[in-house]
């Protein structure tokens, strides 16, 4: 009997070597999906700790001014303002940066007290993007018709 248990175990090893071997394939496709994501959320995270975040400003706050109050705290990347006016974004080189940005939270600046943290999510750019302008498109137009206009008082 115990030759034929061998012989049994002996058959089933190919069977049993090929689930092993699939099984650590799908154990490892499995780590790098986890790897992948964790390292994608792990960028993310690293991202948004270059970021601040700044509330309560007032409507004369301008990105000239933002810049020159928190330019003390490092190098900034990037600073612009949302499209509802209240809420501005700051990315600086470094994270540390952005962290000894936190110490002006509550900074007196136009009447305002300024709320100041790390983003809580990666800003998206407010839509007045130079592209989004219709005047650039109407330009071509406009100097079509001086063309014409000069053409015509020069024919006079």
């Amino acid at each position: 009997m115990a030759t034929d248990r061998g012989s049994a175990a002996a058959a089933g090893t190919p069977f049993l070597m090929k689930h092993a071997e699939d099984a650590k394939i799908r154990h490892e496709n499995e780590n790098d999906h986890v790897e992948a994501t964790f390292k994608g959320s792990k960028e993310k995270g690293d991202a948004l700790k270059k970021f601040i975040q700044v509330t309560n400003m007032s409507p004369r706050h301008t990105v000239v001014h933002l810049r020159q109050i928190f330019s003390f705290c490092g190098t900034i990347v990037d600073c612009f303002i949302t499209d509802s006016k209240n809420l501005a974004y700051i990315e600086y080189s470094k994270p540390e940066e952005a962290t000894a940005a936190l110490t002006y939270n509550h900074i007196l600046s136009f009447g305002r007290l300024l709320n100041v943290e790390i983003a809580k999510s990666l800003p998206q750019k407010p839509s007045s993007d130079r592209s989004s302008y219709s005047l650039p498109m109407m330009m071509p137009e406009a100097v079509a018709m001086s063309l014409q206009q000069l053409e015509l008082q020069r024919d006079k």
